[in-house]
């Protein structure tokens, strides 16, 4: 009896809000089930699917799902969970946080995940689930097309649709809330046994024995493509490609190769994964050996008056395609062709065939049918942008296509588009239809335009050259890959050469000790009986297409091999323009019959030349050889073929991608002068470290650093990689600076705020962006500085550097730098401190500011009842007020006030006393000075409540019913500078310590306080000035004063410990600040915020709340006693 596959398929699009919604979920999954109906029946076994779409999918229905129909599959049989939809990440209880350095769980998002009460499934729980699957010893494959990194949102130089990522989910989950064994990842029992095989998914699924597929590595993202008109999954479309042109057989190392090249053909930054935890599992055949070969022919029948053959989709029979068809050859039993048919209609698992003209069948008993021919469809271009420029571009491909037909055809459907044009008033911009980077310089005219789209149309045209209907067996031809590899710093071995499914190789030492290509083999064997011919093409990813062979293939007999020498090369004007990687993709065609595949080669698409309207067709007028010949001829003009060609050749492709890697040289520091370490970078002089700088890529700088490399906290919308050199189409592709040590770190601790390590770039920044530099150290993410506009550029300032992280590519360590660049969110107040303005707040949060003082003015007269927000030290009033649209109860918070006021002001470099006064003098001229009848109630965060204070008990020339203050140090704070407090409260996001996501102008905020180098906090000292003045002059004012302040002991986010050794390290000291043994909020202590004169009329009023700092106008606890403090709303039970 035949193995049975059990497979759970969960797809989910219409996710309840907030969670993002997705569109190519449901289509993946019913892709999957017809592809595996039709192929594991064919291959004699059973098929078992249960989907489970969109309202399906909840949580208690896919874990019930796991255990009652994954666990019928016992020995010999098969489970396979492949699940389309967000991934996400969570808030890792304390007990996982040995294994999780971020302290997040990576999950799945399930239909209600985000519901009250409800949790994501969590890799720790699907380990769990996994096990009991296991236990039963079926073979277990889990797909996951989704990720758990970046925003949700695609970034500005990402490719794809959509991603399928959730926001990350802040609530503190007990460990209770988990799967009950889902804690003995943390505990060292069985579910943490190391994988021999794992990659860079980040899923921590460490057993049992079971093989995971997932859409990318942890710090990409998986995307959302348009294929053949729907919305899919871009991994789930490489997916059913390379198993619908699989001829039986693969193994899992051979499909991850050819998911992993049909991934990054289509988006870019997505590498698919392929992980196991038994290394033998590699080279398993996929599903165990349930997806059967490919038929080596079609079975020819009647249905009524039509004829069908039973091949459709699932067999890579193609639909037709703008009036051209899949041909099919009939033939006798005796293997002679008796007519030639097209495919006029495809199903899933048949198709109809139309014989040609003038040809009939009497009787079909015992015909079959091979494919000869498929369509070549053009490349759908959507146009948009400058009226006349579009005009003229459509006008030149009419009349381009009178003279042939074009590779290219413009759609008018956006979402059915592979490739945009952007019409600027300039130029003509070229793109994918779902990225934003130029894939090729810009043009100037609509002739060049149009030689770009036929280039890149041929290219892409040659890399997804495939014949889903081969009969050969997919292991008729072996083919190795061998090279040279860089040593190992510590002599235990060599760099791994394979890598998500490419061969990578970095350049090497050459007998004169300068880097030269590496060189490799590419080894083809025939493991057949009879002759193969075989054409090697290499496709570069300047869209280039080469053949070097002299006639364009070679033949190998049966049994023979032949070793092709290659070498892994960074061009030179590649390298110049700041490159340093390229990728090949190496496309082997293997033939029963002779053909040239010259005639598709074309030169890269160089920036500085117009490309060619068509390539060269070598042979002249010579008749195809063979029926491939003839597609290979179309792939390259979609002209008619020339006559003849009439055997019949079974084909198939061998996709080998190589990256070429040629790093960039190291650069001393030195002492004295300023030296380049690329073009457009340069580091000043230091007197005191002693280490060499090295530009690379991000990917390649954290290959192997043992922790995500980018923390949750940066990866947020408005916040996204910058590179220190920029290349074609706003690619970043340096974007990572290695520091490096010869014999052991020297000088690390000469780097500090007072001499810093400056990076001097001509790359510029907008006055109100800011980038943050940052490493892991091991243990913590470190914020390392600031990057700002210059006059001639911009320039990074490295103001500490963290003890270098030991790997196996780094004998002595190395720090590890990556770059985020963030917009600060300003008011847009100019040199106009302080500033007394209404605020108007829409449903959305969007705030809108009036600063007219008669306008002020008028509107104060105009109301009732008053609410002023004050802003603390960092940031300013935009965030408060958005909280006013905060429902506690029935309504929100400002909903009782007729007007909302905010106050902005310098908080740096202006005394609180000056402020306050200030203060006190715009609301005097607002109408609201002593004896304004009105109702005037104040919020106030951090400093600014002293700001308040100030303004009500020294001035006295206001009246206020009502202070609320959040976080306000009334007995001082211990911290020494902005800069100190800042670069503390950044590590607390990036190593998720914050109690909750701090939002990107909260982050932009705290990098700006980053340049106030020398900015202390004077008068936050216990004993400073300002704190003798107010216990001096403030009088008892009537006023109901409430306190609230945070307690971060109330939140498990960090033990006291962990805090305090992050804090020894951004701080250089050993010693505790001082009210590190008392409860705080990071910033006050719960004492200093407590700290008020014994007045009698109305004594303040003190609530002790779970929260940080900066996350009090975030969080629901400290909103909702605001709410009752100054509304309606009734107090706690």
């Amino acid at each position: 009896m035949g193995k049975r596959v059990f497979a759970l398929l969960v797809g989910i699009d219409e996710y309840p809000d907030p969670v993002p919604r997705l569109a190519g979920c449901k289509n993946d999954v019913d892709a999957i089930e017809s592809l595996l109906s039709a192929r594991v029946a064919s291959a004699g076994d059973t098929f078992h699917p249960l989907r489970l779409v969109d309202e399906q999918a909840t949580r208690d229905e896919v874990i019930d799902a796991f255990r009652s129909h994954l666990g019928q599959a016992g020995e010999g049989d098969v489970a396979l969970f492949y699940y389309s939809g967000h991934g996400s990440q969570e808030s890792a209880p304390q007990e996982f946080w040995s294994i999780e350095p971020d302290h997040l769980d990576e999950t799945l998002v399930l239909f209600d995940s985000r519901s009250p009460g409800k949790w994501d499934l969590a890799d720790k729980e699907l380990a769990v689930l996994l096990s009991e699957t296991e236990a039963s010893s079926p073979h277990v494959l889990v797909v996951l097309d989704c990720c758990h990194s970046g925003s949700g949102t695609r970034g500005p130089l990402e490719d794809g649709t959509a991603i399928r990522r959730a926001p990350l989910d802040r609530r503190a989950r007990p460990i209770e809330a988990f799967l009950p064994g889902a804690a003995r990842v943390a505990e060292g029992g069985a579910a943490v046994s190391k994988p021999a095989v794992l990659g860079d998914s980040g899923w921590a699924i460490r057993s049992p024995r079971h093989v995971l597929l997932s859409g990318c590595r942890s710090n990409e993202t998986s995307k959302e493509v348009t294929h053949e008109g729907k919305a899919r999954g871009a991994m789930s479309v490489a997916l059913h490609q390379a198993l619908s042109t699989s001829g039986g057989g693969s193994s899992y190392r051979d499909i991850h190769r050819r998911v992993s090249a049909g991934v990054r053909a289509s988006v870019r930054e997505q590498n698919p994964q392929l992980e196991t935890s038994a290394a033998e599992d590699l080279d398993r055949t996929f599903l165990d050996g349930a997806i059967a070969p490919l038929p080596g022919h079609f079975v020819v029948t009647r249905a009524g008056a039509k004829l069908v053959i039973d091949g459709g989709q699932v067999h890579g029979i193609v639909a037709p395609v703008g009036g051209e068809f899949t041909v099919v050859g009939v033939l006798a039993v005796s293997g002679e062709r008796v007519a030639t048919a097209r495919v006029t209609e495809v199903r899933v698992g048949d198709s109809t065939i139309e014989l040609d003209a003038g040809t009939a069948l009497e009787d079909v008993d015992g015909l079959h049918a091979i494919v000869i021919a498929s369509p070549v469809s053009p490349i759908r271009v959507a146009i948009d942008g400058d009226v006349a420029r579009v005009a003229a571009l459509r006008d030149a491909l009419r009349a381009r296509d009178t003279d042939g037909p074009l590779l290219v055809a413009e759609t008018t459907d956006f979402s059915a588009a592979e490739l945009r044009v952007d019409a600027l008033p300039d130029r003509y911009r070229v793109r994918r239809s779902v990225g934003e980077r130029d894939l090729c310089p810009s043009a100037l005219g609509p002739e060049e335009t149009i030689g770009m789209l036929e280039h890149l149309a041929r290219w892409s045209r040659v890399a997804a050259l495939r014949n889903g209907a081969t009969r050969l067996p997919d292991d008729v031809v072996a083919v190795t890959v061998s090279g040279e590899s860089k040593p190992l710093p510590d002599g235990s071995g060599r760099l791994q050469t394979e890598v998500d499914g490419r061969y990578r190789f970095e350049y090497v030492a050459g007998d004169d000790g300068r880097p030269r290509p590496a060189e490799y083999t590419v080894t083809v064997a025939n493991t057949a009986e009879r002759s193969l011919f075989i054409g090697l093409l290499d496709l570069t990813d300047t869209f280039g297409v080469y053949c070097d062979d002299p006639i364009g293939y070679f033949e190998l007999q049966g049994g023979e091999e032949k070793a092709i020498e290659l070498k892994a090369t960074v061009p030179q004007r590649l390298f110049e323009r700041g490159r340093t990687e390229v990728t090949d993709l190496l496309k082997l065609v293997v033939s029963t019959s002779e053909f040239d595949p010259r005639t598709v080669v074309q030169d890269d698409l160089d920036p500085t030349a117009l490309p060619e309207r068509e390539v060269a067709t070598r042979g002249g007028g010579e008749s195809p050889k063979s029926t491939l010949d003839r597609l290979m001829r179309r792939v390259g003009t979609r002209r008619a073929e020339p006559a003849g060609g009439s055997e019949i050749a079974d084909w198939f492709t061998i996709d080998v991608e190589v990256t070429a890697v040629r790093p960039r040289d190291g650069v001393e520091v030195d002492p004295v002068r300023t030296v380049e370490i690329a073009d457009g970078v340069r580091v000043r002089p230091h007197p005191g470290l002693q280490a060499t700088l090295r530009l690379t890529h991000a990917s390649d700088a954290t290959r192997d650093l043992g922790a995500a490399p980018v923390p949750a906290a940066l990866q947020i919308d408005g916040i996204e990689p910058f590179g220190l050199v920029a290349t074609r189409g706003g690619e970043a592709e340096l974007d990572s600076v290695v520091v490096e040590f010869g014999g052991g770190a020297s000088g690390l601790d000469a780097v500090t705020p007072a001499s810093p390590l400056v990076l001097e770039l001509d790359r510029s920044l907008g006055d109100d962006e800011r980038v943050l530099p940052f490493a892991w150290d091991g243990e913590f993410y470190i914020p390392l500085g600031f990057g700002r506009a210059t006059a001639a550029g911009s320039e990074i300032v490295i103001q500490r550097l963290p003890e270098p992280v030991s790997t196996t590519r780094s004998l002595f360590g190395s720090i590890r730098i990556l770059f985020r660049r963030l917009i600060r969110e300003t008011l847009g107040i100019g040199d106009d401190y302080p500033l007394l303005q209404v605020a108007t707040v829409a449903d959305d949060g969007e705030v809108e500011y009036e600063r007219d003082p008669d306008e002020v003015r008028r509107r104060v007269a105009a109301a009732r009842s008053v609410l002023l927000y004050v802003h603390g030290i960092i940031g300013d009033t935009k965030e408060m007020a958005r909280s006013s649209r905060f429902a506690a109860g029935e309504t929100p918070v400002g909903a009782g006030f007729d007007v909302i006021l905010t106050f902005d002001y310098e908080s740096i470099g202006t005394g609180i006393a000056d402020t306050g006064k200030a203060l006190a003098k715009r609301l005097v001229a607002a109408g609201l000075g002593t004896g304004h009848g009105k109702r005037l109630d104040i919020v106030a965060h951090s400093m600014g409540g002293l700001v308040s204070r100030y303004a009500i008990e020294v001035e006295r020339s206001v009246d206020v019913s009502t202070l609320v203050t959040f976080g306000t140090p009334n007995a001082g704070s211990p911290w020494p500078t902005v800069q100190d407090w800042a670069t503390t409260g950044l590590g607390l996001a990036a190593n998720a310590f914050a109690f909750t996501a701090w939002p990107v102008a909260v982050v932009g905020w705290l990098v700006g306080a980053l340049e106030r180098v020398d900015a202390g906090l004077d008068d936050l000292a216990p004993d400073s000035d300002f704190y003798r003045e107010l216990k001096k002059h403030g009088q008892d004012p009537g006023v109901q004063y409430h306190v609230i302040v945070g307690d971060r002991s109330l939140v498990e986010t960090a033990d006291p410990g962990t805090v305090k050794r992050l804090v020894a390290k951004l701080m250089r000291v050993a010693t505790d600040l001082p009210f590190f043994g008392q409860p705080n909020d990071i910033a006050v202590s719960v004492v200093s915020a407590k700290s008020f004169p014994a007045w009698a009329i109305r004594p303040p009023v003190s609530d002790i709340l779970p929260s940080d700092h900066l996350s009090y106008f975030r969080t629901p606890a400290t909103l909702r006693k605001l709410a009752q403090a100054i509304g309606d709303v009734p107090p706690d039970a």
